[in-house]
C-alpha cells in the first residue's frame, strides 16, 4: 500500500539506494539549497530511478504576474 511520510528536507528518512521514484511539486522554489537536497535525493534513488520535479516557469503568465504584484504575494518568496 501507499504511506506518506513526513520529514525536513534536510534530513529525508530514507536508507541509500531505496527509493524508485520521488516527486517533488514545487519544492525546489522554496529551499535555501536546492542542490543539497538534489544530491540527497539522487542518494536514496535506485540506480534508473526516478526524479518527477513540478516548478514555476517564471516566463509564464502567472511568473509574469508576480513582476506586478508586490513582493508578499509572491508564490516563491519563501525558503526553508
Amino acid at each position: 500500500g501507499l504511506e506518506a511520510i513526513e520529514s525536513h528536507l534536510s534530513e529525508l528518512p530514507f536508507q541509500f539506494e531505496s527509493v524508485d521514484l520521488f516527486i517533488l511539486p514545487h519544492t525546489l522554489e522554496f529551499v535555501r539549497k536546492p542542490s543539497k537536497l538534489l544530491k540527497e535525493i539522487y542518494h536514496i534513488l535506485i540506480p534508473g530511478g526516478k526524479l518527477i520535479l513540478f516548478g514555476f516557469n517564471p516566463l509564464s503568465l502567472v511568473g509574469m504576474s508576480m513582476l506586478l504584484k508586490p513582493r508578499s504575494y509572491q508564490l516563491w518568496r519563501e525558503k526553508l
